[in-house]
Parts: C-alpha cells; structure tokens; sequence
C-alpha cells in the first residue's frame, strides 16, 4: 500500500487486518494460518518490489539507504519463489500463489512490451523479454523444481497426490 498511498492511509490495510475477528481468532490458535500469511505476504512484497527493480542488480545507479545497490529484479523474483515454495509447504492452497504472481509477471511483461512497441523502442522491448525470462527462471529454479521433488516424494511415500485430509473432508 505505501508503494501507492501516503504514508498514513498505507496503514490502513494493516489496521483492518490487525482488527479482523477471524484473524485474532486463529493467531491464537495454534496452526499455520499465520505463517503461512507472512509468507503470502512476504512473497507478493518481493514480487511487487521486483517489478520495478532494475534488471540487473546496479542498473540505472538505482541505491537504497547508504549507497548500497538496488537488489536487482531476478533476485527479488528469486525470493519471491522461494517464499511461494514456502507457503506451498505450508498450505495446500500455496501454489495457487505462484500461479497469480506468475499471471501478473506475464500481465506485466506484456504491458511492457506493448507500450515499448507503440514507442518503437526495439531495446526496451529486448529488456522486457530479457526481464520475463529471468523471473521465469527464478520461478523454475527456486519453486517449479523443488516443489515438484515435493509432490513426486509425498505421492511415493504416502500414495496420493493430495494431503490426507483432502479425503476425509
């Protein structure tokens, strides 16, 4: 939110949140539903931040406070998989995350590459290509892979795709 809004109403969504029955209700509670919040969290921030990041980690002499060099867009990406893969393990509802952040990277390479074409600008439209394939990698290195290892030793081991408590429901 403080991405779009002045500081004070970027507070807002965190109050409402704080202040949701249901959520002091299950903070207590003892199971995963808040871990696996901060991770959805987490993830969505890096992947948002990662939009807007340089390409490569030093570009356009982008810094954050004390000179040091911007995180560039594939690491942020990098660990916006990671926590994905995380939230994955967490809930069986996790990769429906990874989907959604995969969709708006295509959404917004596509925006991208389209306002780059309507300018004739042949270099931003490489870079947009360049930028979409190095977050895909991301993806495939630090969520496709692994969770899949996941998924292909969870059906070995227990003999079903899907956790046990799919089927009792």
């Amino acid at each position: 939110a403080r991405r779009w809004l002045r500081p004070l109403a970027a507070t807002l969504p965190a109050v409402l949140l704080a202040a949701h029955p249901g959520l002091v209700f299950w903070a207590v509670s003892g199971l995963e539903t808040l871990v696996f919040q901060l991770f959805v969290v987490a993830a969505t921030t890096a992947f948002i931040v990662g939009l807007d990041a340089p390409s490569n980690k030093g570009d356009d002499g982008l810094t954050v406070g004390g000179g040091r060099p911007a995180w560039s867009r594939s690491r942020l990406h990098l660990v916006a998989a990671a926590l994905c893969l995380l939230a994955s393990l967490t809930r069986p509802e996790g990769p429906l995350l990874t989907v959604v952040l995969g969709v708006t990277a295509l959404l917004d390479a596509a925006v991208r590459w389209l306002r780059a074409r309507r300018k004739g600008d042949r270099a931003a439209q490489a870079d947009t290509r360049r930028a979409l394939r190095l977050t895909l990698r991301a993806f495939t290195l630090a969520f496709v892979i692994p969770y899949a290892v996941y998924v292909l030793w969870r059906v070995v081991h227990f003999g079903r795709l899907l956790p046990h408590t799919v089927y009792c429901k």
